[in-house]
């Protein structure tokens, strides 16, 4: 008979002084927490989109339904972020104000076109379009102001981190003619690189 293979070996971390650790959270050895409120660039971890809206101009508007259909009377904004490291995702807190009854909050992880997703037969498929891969927050309605933000609470992160060529939306669908709704977002992620050192790229 063969010896135990050393994935059958239960990991045992110890501090430095030799005491035993026992872990509760979700977040991965190798990663830190990161709060954020925009994406990465090209170039520059945590450079990126800001996760933020103003309906009193017509940035980030799509006329679209690549995620779900707009209803007749509404528009919708939709900011896009990237990021350059693998991430997952933990919590998150919306901020807005002068939200109209009906206004409501998507969060999508989207495969781009021309890249590759798992298909749920477990075969690497390529996206011809923008797909949708997960609906992470569905349809979450806000009213009036909220300045101290509506939290968004869960016990663990997603147990697959989110690959680098993937992107997440934001979607904020409003009724049509608002123009003083206006608003951010924060996230909470686990990943391994916070900030670039000197001499390190992307």
């Amino acid at each position: 008979m063969g010896t135990k293979g050393s994935k059958n070996v239960p990991k045992k971390p110890k501090a430095s002084d030799g005491r035993p650790i026992v872990r509760a959270d979700s977040r991965p050895e190798e990663a830190s927490t990161y709060f954020t409120m925009r994406g990465d660039s090209a170039t520059k971890i945590g450079d990126g989109t800001i996760i933020q809206w103003d309906f009193g101009n017509s940035t980030d508007e799509v006329t679209d339904s690549i995620t779900t259909t707009i209803p007749s009377g509404y528009k919708r904004k939709r900011i896009k972020l990237d990021f350059v490291d693998d991430i997952r995702i933990k919590e998150g807190t919306i901020y807005w104000k002068s939200a109209p009854f009906g206004c409501h909050i998507d969060f999508w992880v989207v495969c781009p076109d021309n890249e590759y997703y798992i298909s749920y037969d477990g075969t690497p498929t390529q996206a011809y379009g923008d797909i949708p891969i997960v609906h992470y927050v569905n349809h979450h309605l806000i009213m009036d102001d909220c300045p101290m933000g509506d939290e968004l609470n869960t016990e663990a992160a997603n147990e697959d981190p989110i690959p680098t060529n993937y992107e997440l939306w934001i979607e904020v669908t409003i009724a049509d003619g608002n123009t003083s709704c206006k608003g951010f977002a924060e996230l909470e992620l686990y990943r391994e690189r916070t900030h670039l050192l000197p001499g390190e790229s992307v």
